[in-house]
């Protein structure tokens, strides 16, 4: 990696909106189906979330988020019934966006157990955890698996795994640290 490695725990910088930190999106429906993806470098911009929401919701869904502005501007392309804000630290919160809070610590839980995840990798264990979450929930768990191989399109190889490009090299290639 271009910048100095961080070791014993090391976390990036937690001032603002630190471009070297991975900004994940994640959703989970009333059917218990769950979903992490990547959304890119830094703050969460339009445009990404966007990109992300566009296949998995639909016109006439009600949909309950944190304030966060991004999902008010968002949510009203895609024609929602109903967008329900909380904040965050609130009780009306706990009780509404439970499920989300929930999946996000098992997910915490998770990459804990990894004893740390490279940014190049990531993608893999977002897809490994949403698997699992999606499998543990469904009760017919042949038809799941069937689903999940003919649904999807599968572009990495036990093979490729060590040849995987490193994610958002472009800002490692920048002059911010020094290099060419």
């Amino acid at each position: 990696m271009p910048r100095k490695a961080r070791k014993n725990g090391q976390e990036a910088k937690l001032i603002g909106s630190s471009n070297e930190q991975i900004c994940i999106v994640s959703g989970i429906n009333d059917m218990n189906n769950v979903f992490f993806e990547i959304a890119g470098r830094g703050q969460l911009t339009n445009n990404s979330l966007e990109g992300i929401l566009k296949n998995k919701i639909k016109a006439g869904s009600i949909i309950s988020t944190d304030k966060r502005s991004n999902y008010k501007t968002i949510l009203k392309l895609f024609n929602v019934a109903e967008h329900n804000t909380y904040q965050s630290n609130t009780a009306e919160a706990y009780r509404n966006l439970g499920n989300i809070n929930s999946l996000h610590s098992r997910f915490k839980e998770f990459i804990r157990e990894m004893h740390g995840v490279s940014t190049r990798r990531l993608e893999n264990y977002l897809i490994w955890f949403s698997w699992i979450e999606n499998f543990k929930r469904n009760e017919d768990k042949n038809n799941l698996i069937i689903n999940i191989i003919s649904n999807n399109k599968y572009e990495k190889s036990v093979r490729d795994y060590p040849n995987t490009s490193y994610l958002f090299m472009d800002y490692w290639n920048n002059n911010q640290y020094g290099l060419t």
